[in-house]
């Protein structure tokens, strides 16, 4: 078999914690999900991800998914 085309590499899987959570469950939670996440190392919970770990992202690392979905008028 022969590739023809790769697509670029994006962000997937994210996940998201409100913002708020600090103010219940104090300074620095979000900092200890991130670090939680980011230190797992059980193959069987990247399993279902089809991945072998979590990495960081920001905002600005989607704006690669936004601009073909506005492209394709797939947003409002």
């Amino acid at each position: 078999m022969a590739v023809i085309w790769e697509s670029p590499t994006y962000q997937d899987y994210q996940f998201t914690i409100r913002g708020d959570v600090e103010a219940k469950f104090g300074a620095g939670f979000k900092e200890k999900v991130k670090a939680a996440l980011l230190a797992i190392d059980d193959k069987a919970i990247f399993e279902p991800f089809a991945r072998s770990k979590f990495i960081p992202a920001k905002n600005e690392d989607y704006q690669p998914i936004e601009t073909v979905a506005e492209a394709s008028k797939l947003l409002d």
